[in-house]
């Protein structure tokens, strides 16, 4: 009968394969440094597929523009990011701009080139942040 390998010597040789630097992993979870997201692992192809998303070339291209910075503003920056979408969005609603807008290509070439981060799709942002909103807005 062939060893079974457990999934977090699996997930550790994925990132010894595809490098340290765009992978890390605690044991449970292979987490993305590039995409600062989760990757959902199965097989060696589901991180590949990964790899190959334009959102995660993306990253790579905007990372790659990005300077050094310090723990402090590191971390201030992620708290920013994981914002980021909710804010564009209510700034959108606000200011009675359609989200569908946020699909043109130059409008998102726009948005990225100037804020450095990537701009999650008009359905992607409606889908996750409209519970958000109307909550924020009741409470208000």
């Amino acid at each position: 009968m062939p060893k079974v390998q457990s999934e977090s010597a699996k997930l550790r040789q994925f990132v010894e394969e595809f490098s340290s630097n765009v992978f890390k992993t605690d044991g449970k979870i292979l987490y993305c440094i590039i995409c600062d997201q989760a990757v959902p692992v199965k097989k060696r192809f589901q991180v590949v597929q990964h790899l190959n998303r334009g959102k995660h070339n993306k990253n790579i291209n905007l990372k790659a523009k990005s300077k050094q910075s310090f723990i402090k503003n590191t971390l201030d920056n992620q708290n920013k990011q994981a914002n980021f979408p909710l804010d564009l969005y209510q700034a959108m609603l606000e200011s009675d701009i359609p989200l569908w807008k946020l699909n043109h290509p130059s409008f998102k070439k726009f948005l990225e080139k100037y804020t450095g981060k990537y701009v999650p799709d008009q359905s992607a942002i409606s889908k996750n942040y409209v519970s958000a909103i109307y909550e924020n807005t009741i409470v208000f």
